[in-house]
């Protein structure tokens, strides 16, 4: 998995965003199936399911995801330019990112995200666990969903 680090402004406050970036990868709670779909401040232009590449964990009533070569099953929300900022700060407050004065649960990061409209990868900000040290315990999803040939991890259940 190809992981960039955001880097935050510590203010838990809308921020500028690369103006390329237009999409987020969720593959928890955030998904439109899912207990924390409400939860979006702007509606998206769209919603593919897609991909990305990682190690994803069952928490109990959330996952985490770590960096690895793991297709995890997900959904790429995309927005416009202008729904960005707000977007992402809502999304901060709700993933323990970036959040004044609190450890991070969750870094906001840059990966490629694959939809299955398309096999070009599209860069999205996702959210990884910020403690693997802490997953020791932890239920590893072992990618057993199959579709085109290929296996995948998906939370919940898979």
């Amino acid at each position: 998995m190809s992981v960039f680090p955001v880097v935050a402004n510590g203010s838990g406050e809308p921020q500028q965003v690369p103006g390329h970036v237009l999409s987020i990868f969720v593959y928890g709670t955030l998904k439109s199936d899912q207990c924390r779909a409400t939860c979006w401040p702007r509606q998206p232009t769209r919603v593919l399911s897609g991909w990305t590449l990682g190690r994803l964990f069952d928490l109990g009533s959330y996952p985490a995801l770590l960096p690895g070569a793991d297709r995890v099953l997900g959904e790429i929300w995309q927005f416009r330019a202008a729904d960005m900022p707000e977007t992402l700060c809502i999304l901060d407050r709700i993933e323990g990112t970036d959040q004044p004065g609190e450890p991070n649960l969750y870094n906001r990061c840059i990966v490629p995200a694959i939809g299955f409209d398309q096999s070009v990868a599209r860069p999205a900000y996702t959210y990884v666990w910020a403690h693997p040290e802490q997953l020791n315990q932890a239920f590893y999803i072992v990618p057993t969903i199959e579709l085109a040939g290929a296996r995948y991890a998906s939370w919940p259940g898979g």
